[in-house]
């Protein structure tokens, strides 16, 4: 059981350390008008699916089968979230949709947000909170960023706003 749970946090810290190398270039990709969802895919892709993973993680540690505490998988969700997207990609990413005539899909944003409502979702589950807001707007923003990524969405407790 040991040896299995270090091969996956290995994998995960491996699997984080490849996106990690790969995000200054994503910074310097400029906004086009046409198929941005498309254009930014493959660079998101990655840590959309790291989000995901995490995802299933929380969703085990619900049902009891991993030890993890709430506040470490918060955590490790909002450096997902970081990487999706910073500041300055957020802003080159507004300022490069602007000048378009019609309406560009924000992806990095629309990601990004549902990281860190995903985040506050796991805060409120610490807390012992039965708000569903944030899982409802995790379940919702996840669920578009995973279409314009060309990810299936997952269903899992985390997305259930009822």
């Amino acid at each position: 059981m040991r040896t299995r749970f270090a091969a996956l946090a290995v994998a995960m810290l491996m699997a984080l350390a490849v996106v990690a190398a790969q995000a200054p270039t994503a910074q310097a990709q400029p906004v086009s008008c046409r198929n941005y969802p498309d254009m930014v895919r493959p660079s998101l892709r990655p840590r959309v699916d790291a989000l995901r993973r995490l995802e299933r993680e929380a969703d085990d540690r619900l049902r009891g089968l991993d030890t993890r505490t709430y506040p470490f998988l918060a955590g490790e969700v909002r450096k997902v979230a970081d990487l999706i997207a910073d500041a300055k990609m957020l802003e080159n990413e507004e300022a490069g949709a602007k000048p378009c005539r019609n309406l560009v899909p924000l992806v990095r944003a629309i990601c990004r947000t549902a990281a860190l409502a995903f985040a506050a979702a796991i805060d409120d589950e610490e807390k012992g909170d039965a708000n569903k807001d944030n899982r409802k707007a995790y379940g919702e923003s996840m669920t578009t960023c995973e279409r314009l990524i060309g990810l299936g969405p997952l269903n899992t407790p985390w997305r259930a706003g009822e």
